[in-house]
């Protein structure tokens, strides 16, 4: 394991979910072909995460893991990856994709004057209840996002008008800002804030953002974000079929 670590650790930006995810969630097994790793842990589901740069390698490695008897959870997965991790298939039963970008070390931050609290779990319903992705994840990871931290928002009439936090691989995300608040600077004082928090704690900020929603890139490279690659998360179907 600590070898895999070494060498995801040499590419650190394109890396940084899934050694968040290993340092962090149960690994049920690790395999890898060269410079190629796929690894296989629990979090809110059954992920597999793949780092790649070789198309030899990840045939091989997906070779030696192809498993036809189950459908499979995959994650932060580059657009080149997927004619691989589909071979055998029935195809892809969901699919999310997004932009995935960083904050640089040197891009300065300008923290507003907007109060911010720590979120409390006791509001986790209420934010699954009016996020507008609820769609990819269950109540309990809301929960356990907001208990493991950081969550932070910001409150109108003694409820969250707009939130923000971590997913379980470390990205900045669960953004969201209630219509009847949007237009005040809270998605920006948020982001603002949770980004100098990561910062504070030894961590490069990242976040993933779907490639037609405008208004939250331009929000993130506002702030100083920049583009580093476009990846997906997708399930994919087994059909008995293929196995005859």
């Amino acid at each position: 394991m600590e070898e895999i670590k070494e060498l995801l650790a040499k590419d650190p930006v394109r890396n940084i979910n899934l050694l968040h995810f290993m340092e962090n969630y149960r690994i049920l097994r690790t395999h890898r072909e060269g410079t190629s790793v796929l690894v296989e842990g629990v979090s809110d589901k059954h992920w597999i995460y793949i780092s790649s740069t070789d198309g030899n390698e990840l045939h091989s490695l997906m070779e030696k893991y192809r498993d036809p008897g189950r459908d499979r959870n995959f994650a932060v997965i580059e657009p080149w990856m997927e004619k691989y991790i589909l071979r055998g298939t029935a195809g892809i039963d969901w699919e999310l994709r997004c932009e995935k970008l960083y904050l640089p070390p040197d891009a300065e931050l300008q923290m507003s004057g907007i109060p911010l609290v720590t979120l409390d779990s006791v509001h986790s319903r209420y934010i699954y209840d009016n996020y507008e992705y609820k769609d990819y994840l269950e109540s309990r990871y809301i929960r356990e996002r907001i208990d493991q931290g950081p969550a932070y928002a910001v409150f109108q009439k003694e409820r969250p008008a707009a939130w923000i936090m971590t997913h379980d691989d470390g990205a900045i995300g669960l953004l969201h800002v209630m219509p009847e608040y949007r237009g005040r600077g809270f998605a920006r004082a948020l982001l603002i804030h949770i980004s100098d928090f990561l910062r504070r704690q030894g961590r490069l900020p990242f976040l993933h953002i779907e490639p037609d929603n405008a208004a939250s890139l331009s929000l993130a490279q506002s702030v100083g974000y920049i583009r580093h690659s476009s990846i997906s998360w997708f399930g994919t179907l087994y059909s008995r079929s293929l196995s005859r």
